[in-house]
């Protein structure tokens, strides 16, 4: 007899996996405005919440498929957090595009 393979059962019992996001940290200071705007909405919201709910929203993680805090508020949500995405990138574009301009002068006059 071989000894080649050894089978063994799972120690717990498995569950129904759930989607977990890969995540990667980010720390950054809030502006003051930023979190008094926040508590002074109708029902208060912490500014990490709105935070996480707009990263779901972004990236379209539904409410039922995780445990973590990340859970879109729906579809007309995750419609405005894209169209401010696409509002952002295109700026950020737009900035880099003009960077780039004025460094070509720069060298022209340069030479």
């Amino acid at each position: 007899m071989s000894d080649d393979i050894q089978l063994s059962a799972p120690s717990k019992p498995q569950r129904r996996r759930v989607y977990q996001p890969k995540r990667d940290s980010l720390n950054i200071k809030l502006p003051r405005e930023f979190t008094a705007l926040c508590a002074a909405q109708d029902v208060p919201v912490t500014a990490a919440e709105l935070v996480r709910h707009f990263i779901a929203d972004l990236c379209g993680i539904p409410a039922w498929t995780t445990t973590s805090h990340y859970a879109s508020l729906g579809p007309a949500a995750q419609e405005a957090a894209r169209a401010y995405h696409q509002t952002a990138s295109q700026a950020r574009r737009d900035k880099t595009a003009r960077q780039g301009d004025s460094g070509a002068d720069a060298e022209q006059r340069k030479a």
